[in-house]
């Protein structure tokens, strides 16, 4: 589940990106994906973070977010994993101020909230960022490609993340952009 979000994710950047930050932002996508699979790979995503201006984009500041959330695999005691989870949410709620319209950094965040136990109390951040997304999905001026929000809007339903009149409203929506 988790690289199907991922997935999609990286697909809602390529409609998005900045055409001279697309090289580096498809490099971070790729990396941030195969950082799921080992160690070696989360150390050499941040090894490529930490040599790109993370200012340029939230987007890839909020990236770099993530891979700060995905350190924590690499320590032993509870409390560094906690610090570098709560680390790397700041990083990406920063990347929201910056960009508080962009539906992938909220979609990022998500994949953080969603992966961590509930007993660290994240569920109210979780739900508002869920909210949030269906708000922008709803609301948005940008244009996202069909199939993408498809499977989006598919994963949330599976997930049992909103109501059966959300789902619809979000496939009329959808209906109603590719018009």
């Amino acid at each position: 589940m988790i690289k199907f979000l991922l997935l999609c994710i990286m697909l809602i950047l390529m409609e998005k990106t900045v055409a001279q930050n697309k090289s580096e932002v498809d490099s971070i996508r790729y990396l941030t994906e195969k950082a799921y699979e080992n160690e070696k790979n989360i150390m050499k995503l941040m090894t490529t973070l930490n040599s790109v201006d993370k200012e340029i984009s939230p987007i890839i500041k909020a990236y770099h977010g993530v891979a700060i959330c995905m350190t924590a695999k690499l320590y032993f005691w509870p409390w560094d994993k906690l610090n570098a989870v709560d680390q790397g949410l700041s990083v990406i709620d920063s990347a929201i101020i910056s960009d508080e319209r962009n539906v992938e950094i909220y979609l990022l965040k998500y994949l953080v909230l969603n992966n961590l136990p509930e007993f660290l109390g994240h569920g109210n951040a979780k739900l508002k960022t869920i909210n949030k997304i269906y708000e922008l999905f709803i609301s948005t001026d940008e244009k996202l490609a069909p199939w993408v929000m498809k499977r989006v809007i598919r994963y949330l339903k599976n997930e049992n993340k909103l109501t059966d009149e959300e789902i619809n409203r979000l496939y009329y929506n959808l209906e109603t952009n590719i018009k």
